[in-house]
């Protein structure tokens, strides 16, 4: 499985005889009766959300930016639309724009034929708005969609690699698209294996991908994967009620997200967000920016399970 080739490494130090020597590396430790009480109970509160009818379980954040603020916009990425206006209109693309996400999942199937496997579906919504423009009325400039549908493996008796505990993985399939036709279009499909591991206060979750092949001359992004990679690292820290997230696509030109969270009330949390490199959005993967963005974010399910 792709789960495995990603973590052959560990499993095969995990195999090494614990008094081999002195200095051995032990990537799989034996977790304290804290740490294996700590896991159970995530696991516990975990299966009680999945299990409620009628609701969308947080998937990646969820959150809604009046401003986001980007430093060097590049305007040649609508000069065809431009120029198709009156030039009192100005730029399509201005510098303060509002960006939300929306992001869950359901439970297709639960404990697949009496198994630990589960089939979720899950779709994340990001868009980038230009609600102060209004010589342009008001546009979504770009929106990025990504339906997802995969297999999770929830585990029973967690594996624990260098403190932290494997709580599930998943394998499956995702489309990204913005939506556009012609020249905006931008579009691709990929297999992935994702590992979600954490501790009281971090969690992380390391994914990669295969990108599917289409053919040559339908291939809107043929060199997406040099700017979005074969996978991505995505963690998240608590310090009392901040939290601090960051994403980081591994990828030989990429870019970084980091944003600082604070408690608003029991759902909400103010929202600071940063992004620098390449492939924030679809529209812009092989295009190099920088942006700050201030608002709110929802909850996400691991922090509904620390309350």
């Amino acid at each position: 499985m792709l789960f495995y080739l990603l973590f052959w490494p560990l499993l095969t130090f995990s195999s090494q005889d614990k008094d081999t020597s002195e200095g051995s590396l032990n990537v799989l430790t034996k977790p304290d009766q804290a740490q294996a009480k700590e896991a159970q109970k995530n696991i516990k509160d975990y299966e009680q959300l999945v299990n409620r009818k009628y609701t969308l379980n947080m998937h990646k954040k969820t959150f809604f930016l009046p401003i986001s603020h980007i430093f060097d916009p590049n305007q040649n990425l609508y000069s065809a639309l431009e120029s198709q206006e009156p030039a009192s209109r100005g730029s399509l693309y201005n510098n303060i724009e509002a960006e939300f996400q929306i992001s869950f999942f359901v439970p297709v199937a639960r404990q697949l034929f009496h198994t630990n496997w589960d089939i979720l579906a899950a779709y994340t919504h990001r868009s980038w708005w230009q609600i102060y423009n209004n010589s342009w009325s008001r546009p979504f400039r770009e929106t990025n969609h990504a339906p997802e549908l995969f297999f999770r493996n929830l585990q029973k008796d967690p594996l624990h690699i260098m403190g932290l505990t494997l709580i599930s993985f998943d394998l499956g399939i995702i489309h990204e698209s913005n939506g556009q036709t012609q020249a905006l279009s931008r579009s691709w499909d990929r297999v992935f294996a994702r590992a979600h591991m954490n501790t009281e206060t971090f969690s992380l979750i390391l994914s990669t991908w295969f990108r599917l092949p289409e053919e040559r001359n339908l291939d809107d992004n043929p060199n997406i994967q040099v700017f979005r990679g074969y996978g991505e690292i995505e963690a998240s820290k608590s310090f009392g009620n901040w939290a601090l997230d960051g994403r980081l696509p591994i990828a030989r030109k990429t870019g970084i997200e980091v944003s600082a969270s604070y408690p608003f009330n029991d759902r909400f949390r103010f929202l600071m967000l940063a992004f620098h490199g390449y492939g924030q959005s679809l529209i812009e993967y092989d295009i190099r920016s920088t942006r700050v963005g201030i608002g709110f974010s929802m909850d996400n399910y691991i922090n509904q399970l620390k309350k």
